[in-house]
């Protein structure tokens, strides 16, 4: 498990460098996934995911839940103080922008690069062959499977 999340944060690193040209700080890499993940948890808890599976469908925003900077501190476990320092530097570099309630967003068009998208792409695939190998080990079991042992 180490091994992915090595792996995963990898490929963040390479495509921030393919973006900004230089990978960002751990921080502010954080803060990026935290607003990524508070927001795509409506859509994730209520299933509502089918259009974007394929990931070439941009998610419209409105669909998204709304994150602040004590939402971000909370999720990351930074302090406010430096959570509100990385989104200022962030909104200065055009990665992240406030609506107008405040809330902080990823900026348009960030999340549909093609850097990002071959991330992700990774990412999945990087997850998908590190759980059948812990399946192969019998370290883990798809439900369906734990309910005929």
């Amino acid at each position: 498990m180490l091994n992915l999340n090595l792996r995963l944060m990898e490929e963040w690193r390479r495509a921030q460098t393919g973006l900004f040209g230089a990978p960002l700080d751990v921080e502010s890499t954080m803060i990026l996934m935290a607003i990524t993940a508070i927001g795509a948890e409506n859509l994730v808890r209520t299933g509502d995911l089918k259009n974007f599976e394929d990931l070439s469908t941009p998610i419209n925003s409105r669909l998204l839940r709304r994150c602040n900077l004590s939402s971000i501190a909370e999720t990351t476990g930074l302090n406010r103080e430096m959570v509100r320092r990385r989104v200022v530097r962030l909104e200065k570099r055009g990665i992240l922008v406030r609506d107008e309630d405040g809330g902080v967003l990823i900026a348009d068009g960030i999340s549909e690069q093609a850097e990002v998208l071959e991330a992700v792409r990774s990412q999945l695939v990087s997850m998908a062959a590190t759980i059948d190998r812990l399946r192969k080990e019998g370290l883990v079991r798809h439900p369906d499977e734990a309910e005929h042992t």
